[in-house]
C-alpha cells in the first residue's frame, strides 16, 4: 500500500484556540511536534500543508518532504465566497479534498488527512488503520463533541483516510449534498456520506475524546488541554 499525508494550517498571533485547548496547540511550537510524530510513525513519501493564507507560515517550510499549497484567501472567514466555498464551510475541507486530488495524481492509493493540532502515536498506525478498511473507501472516528449540540450524529475529521480511487465521487456528493445550517460542518457531513460512499470507523481513539488512553499501541488526539498534550509528547520521548 502507498499514501500521502496532509494537513490544513492556520495560524496567527490571535488567542484562538478554542475551549481549554492549549494555547500551543495552533502555534509554532505544536507543528514542530506534529511534523516528528507524522514522521516517526507513519510512511509518506511527501507531507502536503494547505495554508488558508494564514499570517504566520508553518516552520518547516523548504524541508524535502514538505509539499505547500497556500491558499488565496481564508475561504472560512471571507464574506460572500460562491456556493461552493459555502459547501466547503472551512479550510481544514478545503485542504482534504485538494489533499485527496493532490494524492490521487500522484499514483497514491491512499490520502491521509490528519489536523494540524492532532497529534498521532504508533510505528504503522496507517497501516494498521488502512488494513481494518476492507472494502471500505474512507474511514475516520466517530463521537467528535466540538459541535455536539449542533450536530448529534458526527464524524471526527481530527484523522480521515480515503481511498484515493473514490475521491471524486466523495467530492462530488460533499459539495452537492443539500445545504442545512444546522449540518453544514465537516463532521456532519461525513457522518451523512457513510453509507453513500463506503465508511469503517478507525478500530482506535481517540481524537476529541476524553480521557486519552496513554498506554494504546494506537492513538490519536486533538485539541488537547497543556495537560494532556504534555502527556503526549512526554509518552513519545519528546520532553
Amino acid at each position: 500500500m502507498n499514501y500521502l499525508i496532509g494537513s490544513g494550517w492556520w495560524c496567527s498571533n490571535e488567542n484562538d484556540w478554542h475551549h481549554d485547548q492549549a494555547p500551543s496547540m495552533q502555534k509554532l511550537q505544536f507543528s514542530n511536534y506534529w511534523l516528528e510524530f507524522v514522521r516517526k510513525f507513519t510512511n509518506s513519501q511527501k507531507i502536503l500543508i494547505v495554508d488558508s493564507n494564514s499570517p504566520v507560515k508553518p516552520p518547516f517550510l523548504g524541508q524535502p518532504d514538505i509539499e505547500y499549497i497556500n491558499l488565496l484567501k481564508n475561504f472560512d472567514e471571507t464574506p460572500g465566497y460562491f456556493s461552493i466555498f459555502q459547501t466547503l464551510r472551512t479550510g481544514a475541507t478545503s485542504a482534504f479534498f485538494l489533499g485527496g486530488f493532490y494524492a490521487l495524481l500522484n499514483n497514491m492509493e491512499y490520502f491521509v488527512y490528519i489536523e494540524q493540532d492532532c497529534f498521532i502515536s504508533g510505528h504503522g498506525i496507517v497501516e494498521y488503520a488502512i488494513e481494518n478498511m476492507k472494502n471500505a473507501n474512507f474511514s475516520c472516528g466517530l463521537r467528535g463533541n466540538r459541535v455536539g449540540k449542533l450536530c448529534p450524529n458526527e464524524t471526527e475529521t481530527s484523522f480521515v483516510i480515503v481511498r484515493t480511487s473514490h475521491i471524486a465521487e466523495m467530492f462530488d456528493k460533499y459539495i452537492n449534498m443539500p445545504f442545512n445550517k444546522e449540518r453544514e460542518w465537516p463532521e456532519c457531513k461525513y457522518f451523512d456520506l457513510r453509507d453513500l460512499i463506503g465508511w469503517k470507523e478507525l478500530p482506535f481513539g481517540f481524537g476529541r475524546l476524553r480521557p486519552i488512553d496513554m498506554d494504546s499501541k494506537f492513538s490519536y488526539a486533538q485539541k488537547m488541554n497543556t495537560q494532556d498534550m504534555e502527556r503526549y509528547i512526554i509518552k513519545n520521548g519528546k520532553l
